[in-house]
């Protein structure tokens, strides 16, 4: 089975990673976690994901509250 050849990727970067975080996109991170909007919200304004602006948040401290988890619901002990 022949497997699809993979990209190389430039040095410094993660598999994950498409365009660096700019010290401006952090500002408008920070104003619109600050304003209560949701990560979706931020993730359309500054063309990310969802999980992009979580991980980026979580690095920086920056706190939206709780995440609505989709689909999935919680064991409770009983």
């Amino acid at each position: 089975m022949d497997l699809p050849a993979r990209r190389a990727r430039p040095a410094g970067k993660s598999m994950n990673s498409s365009r660096p975080w700019t010290p401006e996109d952090e500002d408008r991170l920070r104003a619109l976690a600050e304003a209560k909007r949701s990560v979706s919200f931020v993730a359309k304004e500054l063309k990310r994901t969802e999980a992009a602006v979580a991980g980026r948040a979580y690095k920086l401290g920056i706190k939206f509250g709780k995440f609505k988890t989709r689909g999935l619901k919680s064991k409770v002990a009983g």
